[in-house]
């Protein structure tokens, strides 16, 4: 990993300004990370050997039929039973397999939404999927999800655990039609039904930050000090399509991924970036006018713990001919809803 882009020659410059190279970049948690092409930006990254990355890892998406529900189940007698689509994606990668065939899976940024009471919650989180040729002496193909989630900003990680059951699919990529819950769905209980799929690479639509992304920190109206900070960005983002939800049937969806964003106008060390996830919509479904536009993500700055930054519903700008998802995404998103003290991104990205 480079540590300053003032350590890049010529000759790796060179190589980095091409549109279609993927990159990977050393995130602010200090994990490497996926990020978007630059398109000819110089970036704190280093090549990726594409082929052997992306056939260790591969982006899940859930499917329309994945939801969420907080209830009360036997044998308790409470009066709870919150339902809610579930929708997102989360990030496969591929371990060694075991002599006996078995396979595990590291799961990271786990990226979902539910809708709790009307507004968008985000979840959040990391954990295992293990696949297995067998069931102990039953020749079935079986399969265990463990995940530590967040859900909503702030929340304490809680496990989650499928445990060992049947029903796992075949293949290098199965997909993962599992249940997992905290509790094996006794009293009071919070359950994921998953049906997640993986996507091909080709179908993800890699955006670049151009000229006019920025990031500022400051004070808004009705506030009165000053815009301390003012940097453009570069780097870029992935667009993942997702299935409508019955809570927003006539909203185009997808989701946010592979965030790598960066200062365009200074030596940044490889740790400096900017990663993250979340989601991007624009309505109605039909794309007659008035359209509007939201990002929501959650983002990691450098030295500073994850927090979600939220456009609002927007106006999507002009319309006529307008085809999705959009060649270019232009739209501001903060942490402080845009009062008083915020930090904002420009997301001004064309793909």
């Amino acid at each position: 990993m480079l540590g300053r882009l003032a350590m890049i020659g010529a000759s790796v410059a060179a190589l980095l300004m091409v549109n279609t190279t993927s990159v990977r970049a050393q995130g602010s948690s200090g994990k490497s990370v996926d990020v978007a092409p630059t398109g000819g930006s110089l970036s704190p990254t280093t090549l990726d050997a594409s082929s052997l990355t992306r056939a260790r890892t591969r982006v899940y998406r859930l499917e329309a039929d994945s939801t969420y529900r907080n209830a009360c189940f036997d044998p308790c007698d409470c009066f709870l039973d919150l339902r809610s689509s579930l929708s997102g994606t989360m990030i496969l990668t591929r371990g060694p397999s075991t002599s006996s065939g078995e396979r595990r899976y590291q799961v990271s940024d786990v990226n979902w939404r539910i809708n709790v009471g009307g507004g968008d919650v985000l979840v959040r989180g990391s954990g295992t999927y293990s696949w297995y040729p067998s069931l102990g002496p039953l020749t079935v193909l079986a399969h265990r999800l463990e995940l530590d989630l967040r859900i909503g900003e702030g929340a304490t990680p809680m496990h989650f655990d499928s445990e060992l059951i049947a029903g796992a699919s075949d293949g290098a990529w199965p997909t993962i039609s599992i249940v997992i819950d905290m509790n094996n769905q006794v009293c009071t209980d919070q359950v994921f039904t998953l049906n997640a799929t993986p996507v091909e690479e080709a179908s993800i639509l890699r955006y670049r930050l151009d000229g006019e992304a920025f990031y500022q920190e400051g004070c808004w109206d009705p506030c009165l000090c000053p815009i301390t900070i003012e940097q453009p960005q570069a780097g870029g983002f992935s667009l993942v399509p997702l299935p409508p939800t019955p809570e927003a049937p006539t909203t185009h969806q997808w989701g946010v991924i592979r965030i790598g964003w960066f200062p365009s106008t200074s030596i940044t060390p490889a740790n400096a970036v900017t990663t993250g996830s979340g989601f991007y919509s624009v309505g109605p479904r039909d794309t007659r006018p008035p359209l509007n536009q939201r990002m929501l993500v959650a983002l990691t700055r450098p030295a500073s713990a994850e927090e979600e930054y939220d456009s609002g519903w927007v106006g999507f700008g002009p319309v006529i001919g307008v085809a999705l998802p959009p060649s270019r995404i232009n739209i501001n998103i903060a942490d402080n809803a845009f009062f008083c003290y915020n930090q904002v991104y420009g997301v001004s990205a064309r793909r």
